[in-house]
């Protein structure tokens, strides 16, 4: 369950500059080095690829919690993401951070790809604060672990690659043909 991202981006890197576009230098400049835990404001890419900055989790109605992650296998039964199903997006990230086992004792561990930026699949829904203000929201999706993954925890963030970035913005794309576990090599290294 991914409850910790990262985003270490280059101040000229494509994300940073659309930020920059919508949001201002100010605030760009928050997410060139950034832990993002759930209620924070995060950068999301919609279908269109514009940066949007939405907060991560789902309020629960009525409670104090939310959710931030779905899994990949119950999207469709789960009425809270059966409902927004077509809203789909991306989540830009550099890292993501599990506990695991080691030595029998718990340890922090930080998981990043080859690429640059990986892309979460997420979902987003509209909601309203206690002031009645609309927020737009955000959860990110889990898969069953990869074969690498499985030895820390037994859920991972639906990384995609390029092609399956386009094919999950696309709402017409089955999600079983698309959320599966990573396919590739992860780099996993021991966090402080």
């Amino acid at each position: 369950m991914c409850a910790v991202y990262k985003l270490k981006l280059k101040p000229d890197g494509e994300i940073i500059r659309k930020i920059k576009e919508r949001y201002g230098e100010e605030i760009a400049m928050d997410y060139l080095d950034a832990q993002l835990f759930p209620k924070s404001t995060a950068p999301v890419l919609g279908p269109s690829r514009k940066i949007a900055l939405l907060k991560w989790g789902f309020p629960v109605s009525g409670k104090s919690r939310i959710v931030f992650n779905a899994r990949a296998e119950s999207l469709t039964q789960k009425p809270m993401f059966k409902s927004c199903i077509q809203n789909r997006c991306i989540v830009p990230a550099t890292g993501f951070f599990e506990w695991g086992e080691a030595g029998g004792k718990k340890q922090k561990y930080e998981i990043e790809t080859d690429d640059e930026v990986m892309y979460f699949a997420a979902l987003f829904k509209k909601f309203y604060d206690s002031n009645g203000e609309k927020v737009f929201c955000y959860t990110i999706i889990t898969t069953p672990p990869n074969d690498e993954m499985a030895k820390i925890h037994s859920r991972m963030p639906a990384i995609l690659d390029a092609e399956g970035q386009q094919k999950w913005l696309d709402p017409q794309t089955d999600p079983a043909d698309i959320l599966l576990p990573y396919p590739k090599s992860l780099v996993i290294s021991r966090a402080e």
